[in-house]
């Protein structure tokens, strides 16, 4: 007689690949805290064998390339400890992220009397700050003051010890992802993707990832269930546990939510001896919903009009977790504002902004586990 399966009863492992689809065997410990776990099992690209007949109707079908399509949801929490890997690194990996270590950075103390060149890092005790202008600092001037803050100085991210993520343009990682539903195992391997990060008040902060991999036909095999407990507690999304954020320099902005789409372009070639998952491209996107502003607090509209020449771009930098805590610093050198609107939120004026992530300067998207 045929079982009835719940619907919950399912879950994956997964780990980073050696070798392109050479399968990683995942173990227990690579078990993944997912949420809304969806797998279309079988995908592909179908050819219609319309040939020529009296009669009307379907024609048959066949799938040419058939793939495997998973999605599902992370919670954004911290690592175990400070600068080290979250327990779903190796999902950012293979969507096209590399992880490096990143050492604490010395700056030199701001001194009245010196002269600094364009480039120079400093802080006054308590910031820190980079020059954007030539100038011999006047004692009464520090950098933070409104006397040179954006006229000489700009507030600089410094590096501290942290676990890093940014874009790569090659060398892609890929995954083995094992899922099992019951007593079935779909073995998806060769799996690249993308993700959008979303940070809403009130919530959890998300990872929502979308992956393709090569396709396997499902099996019975035994149940190796997936062990979660390197994944720690998420801080939803409040004053208290997002104490920082700064959008073109000025951090007097209140935030409601803030989004990232890393968007990857991933496709899936058959070829003749090579069947592979691509990442392309990548167009990185973002949004945010702030508190409307007065023009004479905050124009953003000298950030957004384009079309008359002005520098659209500037940094975006978050902070989320409790000051002395794992923090995660989500920061880019050149967001980019392209779109205004409004909307009402609790009868209150919002601006909802839109725009992307170029990467011109260094810093086009970073991650940071502090």
């Amino acid at each position: 007689m045929a079982k009835t399966r719940r619907f919950g009863d399912k879950w994956i492992l997964a780990d980073v690949e050696a070798e392109y689809a050479n399968d990683k065997a995942p173990k227990a410990s690579d078990g993944v805290r997912a949420k809304d776990l969806t797998v279309s099992p079988y995908e592909g690209s179908r050819i219609e064998r319309d040939y020529d007949r009296p009669t009307m109707g379907n024609y048959p079908q066949i799938n040419a390339s058939p793939y495997v399509m998973i999605t599902f949801s992370v919670e954004l929490a911290p690592a175990a400890a400070a600068a080290q890997a979250p327990a779903y690194s190796k999902l950012m990996r293979a969507c096209g992220l590399k992880e490096g270590d990143q050492a604490e950075e010395t700056l030199q103390a701001w001194a009245a009397g010196t002269s600094y060149t364009v480039g120079d890092k400093v802080t006054d005790g308590v910031e820190s700050f980079i020059c954007i202008k030539d100038n011999t600092a006047a004692a009464a001037n520090k950098p933070a003051s409104a006397a040179q803050s954006g006229e000489f100085w700009d507030p600089y991210n410094r590096d501290v010890a942290a676990k890093v993520y940014t874009p790569r343009d090659e060398e892609f990682e890929s995954l083995s992802i094992h899922f099992f539903q019951g007593p079935n195992r779909q073995k998806i391997l060769g799996c690249r993707g993308t993700f959008t990060l979303s940070l809403t008040r009130g919530e959890i902060p998300m990872i929502d990832f979308s992956f393709t991999g090569r396709y396997q036909k499902p099996e019975t095999a035994a149940r190796v269930q997936g062990s979660i407990s390197q994944y720690q507690a998420p801080r939803p999304i409040t004053e208290a546990n997002t104490p920082y954020w700064r959008l073109f320099d000025n951090a007097e902005q209140y935030l409601a939510s803030l989004s990232f789409d890393l968007g990857n372009t991933i496709t899936f070639r058959d070829l003749v001896n090579h069947a592979e998952v691509y990442s392309t491209d990548r167009k990185i996107s973002w949004t945010a919903e702030v508190t409307g502003a007065d023009i004479s607090d905050f124009d953003y509209y000298a950030k957004l009009e384009s079309h008359l020449g002005v520098d659209n771009s500037g940094d975006l930098v978050l902070h989320h977790g409790p000051d002395g805590g794992r923090q995660i610093r989500i920061s880019s050198d050149m967001a980019q504002l392209n779109t205004l609107s409004t909307s009402n939120s609790d009868e209150l004026l919002m601006y909802n902004l839109d725009g992307v992530l170029i990467p011109d300067r260094e810093n086009e998207f970073k991650l940071e586990y502090l």
